[in-house]
């Protein structure tokens, strides 16, 4: 199974990712494999990778230009000061999945540039890239 979750919460730029997940879902022709799923806390993340061969994960990165779409590293996340409003960092999560096996061989993690504005704009806008990434993987 393919699987992207799209973290985010209703607080401000960081509700950008669900309403991504929208606007995938909007398009079942354009998704492939892919099933599409919202995450409120990177902690939630262990459980909803489990049995996936390939993961996606999309959240709003505030150090990424305006409208960008870009594959992060882990490495890159563990450079960068964690600014999580989740209470557990995406990376943490990670970690704890591939200790207890869960963390399927292929995962991707797409950050979506945002700052200020209605999320719904930052949804639109990245669309087209995001779709791009994912026939990619």
């Amino acid at each position: 199974m393919k699987r992207v979750i799209c973290l985010g919460s209703y607080q401000g730029s960081d509700e950008a990712a669900w309403r991504l997940a929208d606007a995938l879902l909007a398009r079942p022709e354009a998704l492939g494999e892919f099933e599409v799923m919202c995450c409120a806390s990177p902690a939630q993340l262990t459980a909803l990778c489990a049995g996936t061969a390939v993961l996606v994960v999309i959240d709003a990165t505030p150090d990424l230009a305006p409208g960008c779409v870009r594959r992060l590293s882990e490495a890159e996340l563990a450079e960068r000061v964690s600014c999580s409003s989740h209470g557990v960092d995406l990376l943490t999560a990670l970690g704890v999945a591939r200790a207890l096996g869960d963390l399927p061989p292929r995962v991707a993690i797409l950050g979506l540039g945002v700052d200020g504005g209605a999320p719904e704009q930052w949804a639109t806008l990245c669309l087209p890239a995001v779709l791009a990434e994912l026939e990619k993987i």
